[in-house]
């Protein structure tokens, strides 16, 4: 039997290596007693135990790979998502982005051509908390997803044996993201989809943004409701709060987003103190906004 993770950016090889050894350890597995010794370079290589380590996603992803999903063992697949929301490459960053308050890990069965969408063998639901950012969920998920695997594995003639499909209600996809994803339209995000925005990709990429031709980042957000400001202004409009000791810009609906860092393209980030007097001070508060 096979075991594969998905590796994407927000999850470095060697936690998920750390997090999979520490599974595989707690398994009563042939050469059991060799996995204490496995290093990083030999994980997804070591043939002295039955259970392999696959990393997709990673520089060593390889064709190979894939052919072993014809082994008559099939293979196994911890998923970032209550299955069948978020299909796909990036559920964590859709998840959040698309503002779900649950959140979970399946494990799923894996067939040739058939990847999330085998049978269900065992799920597990976590909270996405209104401030979560994509590195919070990512650890529930880590802890969920190797508890859920021990469990599972430890019982695995049982649980494949009750594996479920997938239905047919709920299907949603979670496509590979891009770093243009974060650049923000004013005109079409409002406060609550801005900040979401920042939550899913943060740890990433930055949410980005212009300011008069030049590109910046915007780091370190909160979100503001509308009876706490009186900025009555078109959207990407922004003031320096001398309370919040934030950038707050006006989003559509008027509802407003603060940025405590402002990183300006070729500059390292700065504060966004140090953004107004070195950048909005110089111009006409009639200038003040983000394109």
């Amino acid at each position: 039997m096979y075991f594969m993770w998905n590796v994407y950016h927000s999850q470095p090889r060697k936690n998920v290596f750390y997090v999979l050894k520490s599974v595989l350890s707690r398994l009563d597995l042939p050469g059991k007693e060799v996995i204490s010794n496995l290093s990083l370079k030999h994980f997804s290589h070591d043939s002295r135990f039955s259970l392999r380590v696959l990393f997709f996603g990673t520089d060593n992803f390889a064709v190979e790979n894939l052919k072993i999903l014809n082994d008559e063992f099939g293979m196994l697949n911890v998923h970032a998502s209550l299955l069948p929301r978020w299909r796909g490459a990036a559920p964590i960053v859709h998840a959040i982005m698309s503002g779900d308050r649950k959140t979970g890990v399946s494990i799923m069965r894996i067939m040739p051509k058939r990847f999330d969408i085998g049978d269900i063998l065992a799920q597990y639901h976590i909270d996405i908390g209104p401030h979560d950012t994509n590195c919070d969920v990512s650890n529930k998920l880590a802890v969920a997803g190797g508890r859920l695997l021990v469990t599972c594995l430890k019982d695995l003639e049982n649980y494949s044996a009750n594996a479920q499909p997938q239905g047919d209600v709920g299907i949603t996809y979670a496509p590979k993201i891009q770093p243009s994803l974060g650049h923000v339209s004013w005109q079409d995000k409002n406060a609550e989809s801005l900040y979401n925005l920042w939550r899913a990709l943060f740890g990433i990429f930055h949410i980005t943004t212009f300011w008069h031709g030049t590109q910046v980042r915007l780091m370190e957000a909160q979100k503001f409701e509308r009876e706490e400001m009186s900025i009555a202004d078109k959207p990407g409009k922004i003031i320096f709060s001398k309370t919040s000791r934030m950038i707050l810009v006006v989003c559509a609906g008027g509802g407003k987003v603060g940025f405590r860092k402002i990183g300006v393209a070729g500059k390292k980030p700065m504060s966004a103190e140090d953004f107004y007097n070195g950048y909005m001070s110089k111009r006409s508060p009639e200038d003040w906004y983000f394109h």
